[in-house]
């Protein structure tokens, strides 16, 4: 399997905490989704776009409410800089599993907020990863590598 990302100088990293200040060095932003690996592999979303689709399975969003409720439901492991929050959503966006939704009347004011929606497409990419984690935590499990809860 390969890693969620790979540093400058070959060694493995994930995207636990994503800021701006750690982006300004960082390489340049990860394939997602639809890529493919050396073996011509699907790949499956990136940790900051499994919980940006996270946030739209119950409604949709607009980018910051998404950003708070990715940090509130890491309990703050992830903040994500608007850089990475909006190359992740145009990503998504790219690969049909998110789209710009009409904006709420409730929520309308004079600045223009963008809500996305979780697609068909989107629900089918979340529920296939969720899937795969869920084989590894229980594979974890079996070999005792986790705690049983």
């Amino acid at each position: 399997m390969p890693p969620l990302a790979e540093g400058a100088k070959g060694q493995h990293i994930s995207a636990i905490d994503i800021s701006a200040a750690d982006m300004s060095n960082a390489d340049p932003p990860q394939e997602s989704l639809m890529a493919r690996s050396s073996s011509a592999r699907p790949i499956g979303p990136t940790p900051v776009e499994l919980q940006i689709l996270l946030c739209l399975v119950e409604n949709a969003r607009h980018g910051y409410g998404i950003k708070q409720e990715i940090t509130q439901r890491t309990d703050g492991e992830m903040q994500l800089g608007s850089g990475t929050l909006y190359e992740a959503i145009q990503r998504l966006e790219t690969s049909g599993c998110v789209e710009e939704t009409a904006v709420p009347p409730a929520e309308q004011s004079g600045r223009r907020k963008r809500h996305y929606r979780l697609t068909s497409q989107g629900r089918r990419v979340l529920e296939s990863e969720l899937g795969r984690l869920d084989r590894l935590v229980r594979f974890a499990k079996d070999r005792r590598l986790l705690p049983e809860t």
